[in-house]
């Protein structure tokens, strides 16, 4: 069995991917969920999945905070190796505090910029980097979520192309949502303020939003033209 690791930056990161991975092997894959709260120290985020002889098994990360994920990768992959995973994957939104001192819009030379850096601290402290891939999400996990526009009139029946537009002056159809909306998670909950659905990051927000996608909705999106990141870090989970 391969096994892989995910470290991500919080709640939202690690319910968008395990969600993904129960979907994309129909349950049928072995995960294990852990919140992390101090150096190399985690505990289990209770829930835990073990399909029928699966060929994967991933152990999902939430590192607790955005400036943590790679530190968290390069403290634990020791350990990691030892206990024989193949390879760690890091996922972190690219919209931070940080960013958003430096620029109001999104900017490719700055996520150039913050993408090459993440890849030159793991290319210098890591012990095994070429089995080390680091993705962002641009801007955040919800631009994925705002790129399967479908779901929202599936979500709720006054969500409708209509409507959005109307509500945040943009046809979601029309644009890319990772290169149109500097803070999507923003977007998304003034969306879902149409039918007086709260949104704001936490554990049952994001649910909501995964419960209601499916397979096809992630392979639309992968075969569109848009959300380029999301397509990166799934290929990321699937070369192992």
């Amino acid at each position: 069995m391969k096994t892989i690791a995910v470290f991500v930056e919080g709640a939202s990161e690690l319910i968008t991917v395990r969600e993904y991975l129960v979907r994309k092997f129909d349950s049928n894959v072995s995960l294990k969920c852990y919140e992390m709260f101090s150096k190399g120290k985690y505990k289990s985020c209770a829930y835990e999945l073990r399909g029928h002889n699966p060929e994967y098994h991933f152990t999902i990360y939430d590192v607790g905070g955005e400036g943590s994920v790679v530190n968290q990768i390069i403290d634990m992959e020791g350990l990691l190796w030892s206990a024989g995973y193949s390879k760690i994957i890091g996922l972190k939104d690219m919209f931070s505090p940080t960013y958003r001192k430096i620029s109001s819009v999104v900017n490719d030379s700055l996520n150039n910029e913050f993408i090459q850096g993440h890849s030159d601290q793991i290319n210098k402290a890591a012990k095994r980097a070429q089995d080390i891939t680091f993705c962002f999400a641009i801007m955040e996990v919800e631009a994925w979520y705002l790129g399967c526009n479908e779901v929202f009139q599936e979500l709720n029946d006054a969500l409708t192309p209509d409507a959005i537009l109307n509500k945040i002056g943009t046809r979601l159809e029309d644009v890319d949502p990772e290169t149109a909306f500097l803070h999507p998670a923003k977007t998304l909950g003034e969306i879902l303020s149409i039918a007086n659905i709260s949104y704001g990051k936490h554990e049952g927000d994001i649910e909501k939003i995964c419960n209601a996608l499916s397979t096809s909705h992630y392979q639309k999106l992968y075969d569109s033209q848009i959300c380029n990141s999301f397509n990166k870090f799934i290929d990321s989970l699937e070369a192992v």
